[in-house]
């Protein structure tokens, strides 16, 4: 026997319906928006974790520059000292001429000796992290530093009222822009 096909209703099995595929595209859009916020924290946290890291290589670097010849570093854009004095400043920033000492490059300015004779490597940096002659962190910001510059191991570093006793240096970062107690510090 032979079935009769009714011809005049089309076949369910040809493809899916309207319905469907909104329903599907509406499931996609769900399951994205909720991933949208674990991207972000993961983003944020690469950020601070590279900030981190530099945050540790530059207190390396620092300290390894004073092991090398018994003195914290004096560095300043052009060779000129600051207005006041350095030791008690809140923070000096990690700009152009201080990179290139910790990398042993040549410096600008006038220096009756060079701070780093030797042109030992302390350090490298990525040419991408250098931006406005100061040594950047993941959110455009410079980093900042503090000294041991009198020699009594310790570090005062005003900005967070914070003294550091038996540390050489501090380094540390802002972190990104309206973050609220989101620095990136060397002695955490």
């Amino acid at each position: 026997m032979q079935e009769k096909v009714d011809e005049r209703r089309p076949s369910r099995d040809l493809g899916f319906t309207l319905v469907e595929l909104l329903v599907v595209i509406g499931v996609i859009a769900i399951l994205a928006g909720m991933l949208y916020p674990a991207i972000g924290a993961a983003k944020r946290a690469a950020r601070r974790h590279a900030a981190f890291g530099a945050v540790k290589s530059l207190e390396t670097a620092f300290n390894a520059y004073m092991d090398e010849y018994n003195k914290a570093p004096r560095v300043y854009p052009n060779g000129i000292t600051p207005p006041g004095n350095v030791e008690t400043m809140s923070f000096l920033e990690v700009r152009d001429d201080v990179l290139r000492m910790l990398r042993g490059q040549p410096l600008t300015g006038i220096y009756p000796t060079p701070p780093n004779s030797r042109n030992r490597m302390f350090i490298e940096v990525k040419s991408t992290q250098i931006l406005t002659n100061s040594f950047i962190d993941p959110w455009g910001r410079p980093y900042k530093y503090m000294l041991d510059f009198n020699y009594d191991n310790s570090v005062t570093v005003g900005q967070f009222s914070t003294n550091l006793i038996g540390r050489r240096t501090a380094i540390w970062s802002d972190g990104p822009p309206g973050g609220v107690n989101s620095e990136v510090k060397s002695w955490e």
